[in-house]
C-alpha cells in the first residue's frame, strides 16, 4: 500500500511534466508567444498540484519568441530577459519568481541533466530555497522540443517531506520501520 503511495507521487510529477512539455512543445509549434499565457499554464500546474513545491521552465537564449530583451529584468526573467519562470508555493497562493543557476553544472543539474540528455530525468534530492524557507525537493524534468531541437526544460518539484511521512508511516510487522534512500545512497 505505502509503496504505491510512492509511486503514484513519482508518477503524478513525471506524468504532469510530460504533459506539461508537450503542451509547451504544441504552444511553440502553433507560434504562441505570449508569455503571460505560458505562465498562466505553470502556476496553474501548481495550484491544481498541492503536491508540488514548484513548476518551472527554462527557454533557450531567445528560444520562445526572439524577444528575450524586452524582458530583461522583468519577474520570472534574468538580466537577459531570458524566459525562465519558477512558480512556487508562497502562504495560501502561489507566487512567481526566477530560475537561479540553471546553467550551471552541479547546482544547475535539474536543468541541464535533461537538457543534455534529452530524456525525462528524476533528480536526486536536493535543498533549495522555497518562499524564503529552506526544503528538500526531488525533481522530475523533461526537455522540450521545437522541430527536432530542444530548446527548454521544465519541471517540478515535490517537497521530500511528502515522501518521507509516506515512508515513516511504514511499520513492516508491526514492529519495524522503513527508510528512503536515493540511487546515490542519500
Amino acid at each position: 500500500r505505502y509503496a504505491n503511495q510512492v509511486n503514484a507521487a513519482l508518477s503524478d510529477a513525471m506524468l504532469t511534466t510530460r504533459t506539461v512539455a508537450q503542451t509547451l512543445e504544441a504552444l511553440k509549434l502553433a507560434w504562441v508567444d505570449d508569455r503571460s499565457l505560458y505562465n498562466s499554464l505553470l502556476s496553474q500546474v501548481l495550484r491544481s498540484n498541492t503536491n508540488f513545491a514548484r513548476a518551472w521552465s527554462v527557454w533557450e537564449p531567445d528560444a520562445l519568441d526572439g524577444n528575450d530583451k524586452s524582458f530583461a529584468g522583468k519577474n520570472g526573467h534574468d538580466e537577459t530577459g531570458r524566459f525562465i519562470p519558477c512558480w512556487e508555493r508562497a502562504a495560501k497562493d502561489v507566487q512567481l519568481d526566477k530560475l537561479a543557476d540553471y546553467s550551471t553544472p552541479g547546482v544547475g543539474d535539474y536543468c541541464l541533466l535533461a537538457f543534455r540528455s534529452g530524456k525525462e530525468t528524476l533528480l536526486e534530492p536536493r535543498p533549495i530555497k522555497i518562499a524564503g524557507k529552506k526544503a528538500h525537493v526531488f525533481t522530475v524534468a523533461a526537455p522540450i522540443r521545437y522541430n527536432g531541437m530542444i530548446v527548454g526544460v521544465t519541471g517540478v518539484d515535490v517537497p521530500m517531506e511528502d515522501l518521507q511521512a509516506i515512508v515513516e508511516a511504514i511499520r513492516p510487522y508491526d514492529t519495524g520501520w522503513a527508510s528512503q534512500i536515493s540511487a546515490s545512497g542519500r
